[in-house]
């Protein structure tokens, strides 16, 4: 397996995590809230957002196993330090804004994976502090991210963020 950024002129790979960004909102927010709430068009256009330098500092990973099947997807943004329902202050950190793994390939190291990579970017970016954001009963993704030393450090009725310092390069 291998880490790698999208090919920013690949509808297909934009299509994939687009449809991939969809089934993480379904598992945070159930079906009907996730498809009232965000469109795929607007998923697409999301996709698009992150690879758009003009728009967002950011970068999208795809694990790729050996045969080029796409294993799952990270996407990472800086963004100004807030609490998840505050207006915005002059501090950064690095957002994990989206995780996915496909199904048939969870429990194989393919998210830990991601992440190193995220936190290794948002280092890069002179950043030292990472969050995600997810659903409360999330346990699965609350669990992974307090295993490499995240707390929750924002709640709100539905959602926690998880953020750590990263270690200064």
């Amino acid at each position: 397996m291998r880490i790698r950024a999208l090919q920013a002129g690949s509808n297909r790979e934009i299509e994939l995590i687009a449809s991939r960004m969809r089934l993480t909102l379904v598992e945070v927010l159930g079906k009907d809230r996730a498809e009232d709430l965000y469109s795929m068009d607007w998923l697409r256009e999301r996709v698009r957002f992150h690879l758009d330098s003009m728009q967002c500092h950011a970068a999208v990973y795809l694990a790729e196993a050996e045969d080029g099947h796409i294993l799952g997807q990270s996407i990472v943004r800086i963004e100004p330090a807030r609490p998840l329902d505050a207006k915005p202050s002059p501090e950064e950190y690095g957002l994990m804004s989206t995780i996915y793994v496909a199904p048939e390939a969870r429990r194989a190291g393919v998210a830990v994976r991601l992440v190193d990579q995220v936190e290794a970017w948002i280092q890069e970016q002179g950043v030292d502090r990472a969050a995600t954001n997810t659903g409360q009963h999330n346990l699965k993704v609350i669990r992974l991210f307090e295993k490499r030393g995240y707390t929750i450090s924002d709640r709100t009725d539905e959602m926690v963020q998880l953020s750590r310092e990263l270690a200064k390069t």
